[in-house]
């Protein structure tokens, strides 16, 4: 099996690793955006009431905001704070999904030129091991009838080639330069 080299670039496919993180931030946007403005609205309702029950001191839509804004900055800076912590790592786990589905392509891309591939192990954190191992058993399948096949493909040219060298491997067998496929040194 053909070794696990590390990857170099962590950006292997823009297409794919751009995609679900442009929808994480999204989504980690949305997410915090409607809990800012439903905490809000928790808090003018519950002041509301109170106003109702002439409990409390009446304040405008725009001043109940800004206090609740002053009151609630640290969950907003948090959000900012960790956000690029948590794109990190959702970052790295989109190169644990890229990076073999890219070899996968490559490889693919090989065989449709008629290439042997060798089937390749990934790397110890990448995920989509499962199919790796059915697309090796597809490889291993592939190159027997691919070698079962190599006669019948090679060209007319390729054969004689092929026929010269065995003739000229013949006579250095039978003149001694050669035995059982090793150069004697004469």
């Amino acid at each position: 099996m053909a070794a696990n080299p590390q990857r170099i670039k962590y950006w292997v496919s823009p297409r794919i690793q751009g995609r679900i993180l442009a929808r994480i931030v999204a989504y980690w946007a949305a997410y915090h955006v409607i809990l800012w403005h439903t905490m809000f609205i928790v808090r003018y309702v519950s002041l509301r009431a109170a106003q109702i029950a002439n409990d409390g001191e009446t304040q405008t839509l725009s001043q109940t905001y800004e206090q609740f804004s002053r009151d609630y900055a640290s969950v907003a800076v948090c959000a900012v704070v960790l956000a690029p912590i948590f794109l990190y790592d959702v970052f790295r786990n989109t190169h644990r999904i890229a990076g073999p589905l890219v070899r996968f392509q490559n490889a693919l891309k090989r065989i449709t030129q008629g290439e042997r591939v060798e089937p390749f192990l990934l790397r110890k954190r990448d995920l989509l091991t499962e199919f790796n191992e059915v697309f090796n058993e597809f490889l291993e399948f592939y190159n027997r009838k691919l070698d079962q096949q190599a006669p019948a493909i090679m060209s007319d040219r390729d054969a004689a080639i092929v026929e010269q060298i065995e003739k000229i491997r013949k006579e250095m067998q039978d003149s001694g330069v050669i035995d059982q496929g090793h150069v004697s040194a004469h």
